[in-house]
């Protein structure tokens, strides 16, 4: 897992070099390769550096799961998979997004810890 927000000092050479709306496009090409999932969080669904990125996996041939709001905006159709919070509130629609998080990581907890070969712990989701 890697979260492409977490090198600033990257994101701004990339973004002075090539724009902001390139950041996570060039990372992409540069850390991932084809069988990778992309996972695009978008409260409008219509970030240019979102949009950009899920074009971009989708030429690499990558996954795409999308966090999104309203109605999907432009990157709905460039998701493979997408859960969207149905709202124009953007404090309700980023606390949904938590919850599909929460619920995403309590499904894939068992068969995480069956691929490390541990107990899955025993808290309840």
């Amino acid at each position: 897992v890697m979260g492409l927000t977490d090198a600033t000092p990257l994101i701004c050479a990339w973004a002075n070099d090539s724009g902001y709306d390139c950041i996570f496009a060039e990372q992409l090409d540069s850390f991932l390769e084809p069988g990778d999932v992309v996972i695009a969080i978008s409260g409008s669904g219509n970030s240019p550096n979102i949009v950009h990125a899920l074009k971009t996996a989708r030429e690499m041939g990558l996954g795409t799961v999308g966090f999104g709001g309203r109605d999907g905006g432009k990157m709905k159709a460039l998701c493979d998979h997408i859960l969207i919070a149905p709202t124009d509130s953007m404090e309700m629609l980023e606390d949904l997004h938590l919850v599909y998080f929460h619920d995403l990581v309590c499904a894939m907890r068992p068969a995480l810890a069956q691929m490390a070969g541990v107990e899955a712990c025993s808290c309840t989701c």
